[in-house]
Parts: C-alpha cells; structure tokens; sequence
C-alpha cells in the first residue's frame, strides 16, 4: 500500500484518476500533518516530470503548507523550461494566471481548489 506521499505524488502525475487538481489540494491539506516532506520531493523528483514538480511546489506554495526550505529548494531545481497547466487543459481550459516562480498556468480556478478544502 502506498504511503500518503507516493499517493500525493501519483494523485499529481496523473490527475483524472485522482478527482483531479481540487481533490488532490484537498489531500495534500488534510495529510499537512502526516506527510514526510524530504520523501514527498524525493518520490516527486524520481518521477522526472518537470509539470509534477510544478504542479506540487505551486500548490505547496498556495496552500500555505511551507516545507522546510531545503524541500523548496530542491523542487525547485526540478522546474525545467516548460510551461504546464495546473489542471488538465481538456476539463479546465487553457487560461488562467501565469505563476513565474513555479513556470505554471494556474488554469483551474483558485475558488475550485479551495472548495474541497473548506467543505471538510
């Protein structure tokens, strides 16, 4: 059974079959608490997908979940030249809030994400 960083990690590389970006925000808050950062960047970077880095140091980043600053730092390094969605651009378009820290366009509305967070 995975552990909940590989499932951030998975749940980010392949978000439609995890309830996607709102649902994925949702976990990584509600698993603050229990998640090993060091391991969560390490699983992240073993993956080499540039926009799954991007997509967990944006989020990270907007959640206010502030690993420690060696974790940012290294996910960091992970961001390469491309520029990916947020969110799958077939479910939620292609506009969207360009995040120049991160090299992502933030495409799934902000009130989307938060959502799952408030409601539980």
């Amino acid at each position: 059974m995975a552990g909940p960083e590989k499932t951030a990690v998975d749940a980010l590389d392949r978000p439609e079959y995890a309830g996607d970006i709102p649902e994925t925000a949702g976990m990584l808050r509600r698993a603050q608490g229990r998640l090993d950062w060091d391991r969560l960047a390490e699983y992240a970077l073993r993956f080499e997908s540039q926009a799954l880095v991007q997509r967990l140091g944006y989020l990270l980043d907007h959640l206010d979940l502030s690993p420690i600053q060696a974790v940012r730092d290294r996910l960091m390094a992970g961001v390469g030249r491309s520029t990916p969605y947020l969110g799958r651009p077939s479910r939620w378009g292609t506009g969207g809030d360009y995040d120049p820290t991160w090299r992502i366009v933030a495409n799934v509305p902000r009130r989307e994400w938060l959502a799952e967070i408030e409601v539980r």
